[in-house]
């Protein structure tokens, strides 16, 4: 939940994260509670990113490699 810079609300934003084959599809909605004009409240997005477009980022993205290798270091 994050508050509205005006203090008339907060904002609880959901994700979901679906995983087809090397896909993963990312389903996002928001809702507002308490401002006078909610923008986007109840739709959904849907984002898709595969297998191959991971693995180029961690490759390429070098902020993130350790963060990485400590997540799977760590998976049971």
């Amino acid at each position: 939940m994050t508050q509205l810079e005006d203090e008339t609300g907060t904002v609880t934003t959901v994700k979901v994260y679906l995983q087809f084959g090397y896909g993963i599809n990312i389903l996002s909605t928001r809702v507002t509670d308490g401002a006078a004009d909610p923008v986007f409240d109840g739709e959904v997005f849907s984002n898709n990113i595969n297998g191959g477009d991971i693995i180029t980022i961690i490759e390429s993205a070098d902020f993130i490699k350790d963060e990485v290798k400590m997540l799977l270091r760590n998976l049971p």
